[in-house]
């Protein structure tokens, strides 16, 4: 099956996904070199959200720009049906200052 990058389901998210990576870049400590978004939907409705840095199993507060991003990215999990139960955005910081950041999303 071919993936259209322009239908919708696809298209609407890439700029929530954009916002929840500028929020955590933002709003992690310095010293933090990885961090994971991790999510998951409740069975009583919205989204569980934990920032954690993987590496020490610290915790960070969930800033307000990504809570609401994550709310815009709930609403289109449901606009689409899409079955994700889970999903953990990953960040890790490079050389430079920069970051490699990708999210997967499971059942």
């Amino acid at each position: 099956m071919a993936i259209d990058p322009n239908h919708p389901m696809f298209a609407d998210q890439v700029p929530i996904n954009q916002a929840i990576a500028r929020g955590l870049v933002a709003f992690l400590p310095e010293s933090w070199r990885t961090a994971e978004l991790r999510l998951h939907v409740r069975a009583e409705g919205g989204v569980g959200q934990q920032v954690v840095n993987p590496d020490t199993g610290e915790g960070w507060t969930v800033s307000h720009e990504v809570m609401m991003a994550v709310l815009d990215l709930d609403e289109h999990r449901k606009k689409h049906a899409l079955p994700w139960t889970t999903g953990v955005f990953h960040l890790q910081r490079k050389e430079a200052n920069e970051w490699k950041i990708s999210a997967t999303f499971e059942k």
